[in-house]
């Protein structure tokens, strides 16, 4: 039973990372000298349709095994995204692009340009019918930026080898690329613990596992207390006496040969290594997950999700923690039920092409995202919303947001006894139960739209199916090109 808890937990955070998660794709070779990484690209020959919207001829441009940007009004065209781990204690200095020669495949060429993204509870009157790409792409790669897994160093780009000119609808590619990252000394990571389990998630996440090697792997690590998995609740559901309790799943955990303990947030309240300018703090410079100062609104910093947040840094750092659940409720409108408080994720249109809206929607969305991904504060520019994207962000062109996650966070979403019974209950009946039906697994995909790297649901589905352990039976219902699996939805 240990693996569906395994599946389940892997299958959640994938998104997390990816949101992020992409296998590599092409093929490619790898080579790191003293302060260079050296990968070499190789592409499939492009795709070309054409088909005919209200008289345009518009063409797609499509290579094996990569996705298509969707910027508005850019040309859509394939992309490969790279994640280089950068060796450990380096940063990067300079990106060189070499490529073989370019191959002309023709001229007189109307690009499809990305188009909006309409919301289904919107009626929007304009035509989001494909549009022709005015503008020209010779871009050979993008930059993303440097983020942090663990510890690891891990630098984002998108390589582009396909290139359009609009002036004449001019299509050429390179069938290779050579990428050259060269690095210069830096600091080592501080949040690092060089446990094995992250080693195995970052192999599998790059594009140079060779880089491992300048990582140390620390065998055996020796901690004061070791508790890989945690529940944070309050005093009172800790001390339920219903049926079941957080303590019937600690001692379930524990017989599973799962290290585990209850932590209470008036335990964590009243430590002072959790506050703002604590050990653990967001104000301290010396907390290894520190990126950023403070500059106002410190009280953000200091309220009850960020103290529950450094405790979580404090037992990933120091106990070895890697599976966190968070035992009750978020119900902001009754303060006593409010028991580990949300911490919202600021969303707005101006990071989507919706454009045709005569107002732009905007919120601060529910999210655990925060518990989960430790690095930095989460609100670079101070003001009262978190997680802003770089064009919000008032200081610097930089995301807010941390999406490596460094725990498995889930949330018993229970405000009583009987609810917090009522979850163990059913979790323990699931984990111990051995009906044939839990070993079968059903991806399902839809048609997103035009507007996302994949236009099919499926797509990204089979990115995660290498995460689920074989000895389940899959099964998969996707839309694609040529079936749609709900054919009677009027």
């Amino acid at each position: 039973m240990k693996n569906i808890y395994k599946i389940l937990i892997l299958l959640s955070i994938t998104i997390l990372i990816s949101t992020n998660t992409t296998n590599v794709f092409g093929s490619q070779n790898q080579k790191s000298f003293d302060n260079k990484i050296i990968l070499d690209f190789s592409f499939s020959k492009p795709v070309i349709e054409k088909s005919n919207v209200d008289g345009n001829i518009i063409t797609s441009v499509t290579i094996q095994d990569l996705p298509n940007t969707h910027d508005l009004r850019k040309p859509v065209l394939p992309v490969k995204p790279v994640r280089i781990l950068l060796p450990q204690g380096t940063d990067v200095n300079n990106i060189e692009i070499s490529h073989s020669e370019e191959i002309l495949v023709g001229s007189g060429f109307n690009i499809q340009a990305g188009g909006y993204v309409v919301p289904v509870s919107e009626i929007v009157k304009e035509d989001n019918k494909p549009i022709i790409a005015k503008s020209s792409s010779d871009l050979l790669y993008s930059y993303i930026g440097v983020y942090t897994f663990r510890g690891f160093s891990i630098l984002h780009l998108n390589l582009y080898p396909i290139q359009y000119d609009a002036s004449n609808g001019k299509i050429s590619y390179y069938n290779s690329m050579k990428l050259i990252v060269e690095t210069k000394n830096g600091e080592i990571n501080k949040a690092f613990r060089g446990n094995s389990d992250d080693f195995e998630i970052v192999k599998n996440l790059v594009d140079n596992p060779d880089a491992l090697q300048t990582y140390e792997i620390v065998e055996n690590m020796a901690y004061n207390e070791n508790y890989k998995y945690i529940i944070i609740t309050n005093n009172d559901l800790k001390n339920s006496d219903e049926d079941y309790t957080f303590q019937d799943l600690i001692d379930f955990k524990i017989a599973d040969g799962i290290s585990a303990k209850i932590v209470t947030t008036e335990e964590i309240m009243s430590d002072p290594d959790f506050e703002v300018d604590g050990a653990w703090g967001d104000a301290n410079v010396a907390n290894p997950f520190y990126e950023s100062e403070i500059t106002g609104n410190i009280e953000f910093f200091n309220n009850k999700s960020a103290r529950i947040r450094n405790f979580i840094r404090y037992a990933y750092t120091e106990l070895g923690t890697e599976y966190v659940l968070l035992g009750g409720d978020a119900d902001v409108a009754v303060e006593s039920d409010n028991i580990i408080p949300l911490r919202g994720l600021f969303a707005n249109e101006s990071g989507l092409p919706l454009n045709l809206l005569t107002s732009e929607e905007q919120d601060d969305i529910p999210s655990d995202v925060y518990y989960a991904c430790l690095d930095g504060n989460f609100n670079y520019d101070c003001d009262g919303h978190f997680g802003e994207s770089p064009d919000r962000n008032s200081v610097a062109e930089i995301d807010e947001a941390d999406l490596y996650a460094e725990v498995w966070i889930g949330r018993c979403c229970a405000d009583s006894d009987e609810e917090v019974s009522n979850f163990v209950m059913k979790t323990l009946n699931y984990a111990q139960s051995g009906d044939p039906y839990l070993s079968e697994i059903m991806f399902i995909g839809e048609d997103l739209g035009s507007a996302f790297y994949f236009q099919y649901g499926g797509e990204y589905k089979d990115l995660m199916e290498y995460l689920v352990p074989s000895n389940y039976n899959m099964h998969k219902l996707y839309d694609n090109e040529g079936y749609t699996w709900y054919p009677n939805l009027k």
